[in-house]
C-alpha cells in the first residue's frame, strides 16, 4: 500500500514473498510523488489509512480492502486469487481481482474499441492491443473514483463464461458462429472471443466470418454478421442486446 497523493492510493498484491522481493515494472511512469499527509489507525482486526480526500481500510483476516471517503464506503474488495500457470515457457500466474461498488454506477474508459459501448459496467471486455483497438486499462466511475489496472497482461474486464465464447465451424476454419438464447426478457451482454482455431495466433485482416444471433421469444435475429470482405476483424467482439423479447 502506498499513499501517492491525497486522492491517489496504490495497492499491490503479490502471490508470494519471493515475487514481492523480485518486484515488477509498473504502467505508471511517475515513480516519485510529493510528500502527502495521512493518518494510520490500526486495531487487531484492520488497518485504516486516511487522507484529506480518501479513506482506505485493510482487513487483516481476509486481506480484503475498501475505499471511500470519511463518511462512506464507495468500493469494496470482492476477492482475489493467483493461479499458477506457464507463459511462453516461464512460470507465471493468472490474476483475478474483483471489486463491488456500494451503489449503482456507470463505468467509462478502458481504451478505444470497436464495440459501440460507452458504459462498461457488467460488460465482458477483452483488453488486448489490436489493430484499431487500443487498451488503456483505466476506468472512471460515475461515483467519482478512478481505477487503474496496473498490469501489462492480456486482461478481461468481467470475464465471460466459456459457453459465451465463439464456437468455431470446422469447415470454415477461421470463421465461427454463436447463438445466444435469452432466458428472459431484458438486456444482455454478449462476448465472442478469439476467432481462429489456435487462440495463441491473432486474427489479422480479412478471411474471417462471424455470425452472432440472439434467440428470444419472438424468434432469432442476426445481430452481427462480420463478413470476410471486411478488414480489421477485432480479436473479440463485445456488445449489448437491449429489449430482447
Amino acid at each position: 500500500r502506498r499513499v501517492c497523493a491525497a486522492n491517489v492510493l496504490r495497492i499491490t498484491k503479490w502471490p508470494s514473498a519471493a515475487a514481492k522481493a523480485k518486484g515488477r515494472i509498473s504502467l505508471v511512469a511517475k515513480t516519485e510523488w510529493p510528500e502527502t499527509k495521512f493518518q494510520v489507525f490500526e486495531s487487531s482486526e484492520e488497518i485504516k489509512v486516511t487522507t484529506s480526500d480518501v479513506s482506505f481500510t485493510f482487513t487483516k483476516a481476509t486481506g480484503a480492502n475498501s475505499f471511500g471517503t470519511s463518511s462512506q464506503v464507495i468500493l469494496e474488495d470482492a476477492g482475489h486469487s493467483f493461479i499458477a500457470t506457464e507463459d511462453m515457457g516461464k512460470a507465471s500466474h493468472q490474476v483475478l481481482q474483483s471489486w463491488r461498488a456500494t451503489n449503482p454506477e456507470a463505468l467509462y474508459g478502458g481504451g478505444s474499441y470497436q464495440n459501440g459501448l460507452v458504459n462498461y459496467k457488467g460488460a465482458p471486455l477483452s483488453m488486448i492491443q489490436f489493430n484499431l483497438e487500443a487498451v488503456v486499462p483505466f476506468f472512471v466511475s460515475s461515483l467519482g473514483y478512478g481505477l487503474l489496472w496496473d498490469n501489462y497482461a492480456w486482461s478481461y474486464l468481467n470475464p465471460p463464461t466459456e459457453d459465451a465464447l465463439v464456437k468455431p465451424i470446422a469447415e470454415k476454419g477461421q470463421s465461427g458462429e454463436v447463438e445466444f438464447q435469452a432466458a428472459a426478457d431484458g438486456d444482455y451482454f454478449f462476448h465472442v472471443g478469439r476467432l481462429m482455431d489456435d487462440a495463441k495466433v491473432p486474427s489479422f485482416g480479412a478471411g474471417h466470418e462471424t455470425i452472432i444471433t440472439a434467440k428470444g421469444v419472438a424468434g432469432t435475429e442476426t445481430i452481427i454478421h462480420w463478413t470476410r470482405d471486411q478488414q480489421n476483424h477485432p480479436s473479440s467482439i463485445t456488445g449489448r442486446l437491449t429489449n430482447v423479447k
